[in-house]
């Protein structure tokens, strides 16, 4: 299963975290299983206002390539000490 089918642009810019969550709901549906980042850099962005995206396993991450990257970001990336948990 790739995250691009559930509406990830991998771009860099967008804000791919209600495609990554999507996905992570569907796999554990499914019982697990395994993920697929695309070739790109799928942005996830944790801002304070959104909720802890739930894990619930067994889930394997993997890029589709060399190329793919899962980015972790925030939206207070001025303030290095603002935490934001993303998975819980």
């Amino acid at each position: 299963m790739s995250l691009g089918s559930f509406g990830a642009r991998c771009d860099g810019q967008h804000d791919d975290k209600a495609a990554l969550e999507a996905a992570l709901a569907d796999v554990h549906q499914h019982g697990g299983g395994t993920l697929v980042i695309p070739t790109g850099t799928c942005r996830i962005v944790q801002t304070a206002a959104s909720s802890i995206t739930s894990l619930q396993g067994p889930i394997t991450l993997r890029g589709a390539t060399s190329a793919a990257t899962l980015s972790l970001d925030t939206d207070a990336p001025d303030r290095p000490g603002d935490f934001r948990e993303l998975f819980g």
